[in-house]
């Protein structure tokens, strides 16, 4: 599972094999404070570890790469329903889509 990553505003791709992958953040948290090994995590979830020494940073200066907008997938449907037209609608409108 590839890990994308920047140092120095260069693209880092890291390549990361385990005997399992998980995708769910609080089963990550629980894998990596039982010694499974690294979590990719939101950091504000893990700061209570890392204050009491459970947990350690590692990666410090480089951090995850991140789209600069979020992404709404949904089923290409001709009439939405009123409601999901409306969440749309106000997405639309509080957003850069």
């Amino acid at each position: 599972m590839p890990g994308k990553f920047e140092r120095d505003g260069h693209r880092v791709n890291v390549h990361v094999d385990g005997p399992f992958v998980l995708n769910d953040q609080h089963l990550l948290i629980d894998a990596a404070l039982h010694g499974a090994g690294l979590a990719i995590v939101m950091e504000d979830m893990v700061a209570p570890f890392i204050a009491d020494g459970r947990l350690v940073q590692v990666i410090k200066k480089t951090g995850a790469r991140r789209s600069p907008a979020n992404h709404l997938y949904y089923p290409n449907r001709r009439h939405h329903s009123p409601a999901f037209a409306a969440f749309l609608e106000e997405l639309r409108a509080n957003s850069d889509l």
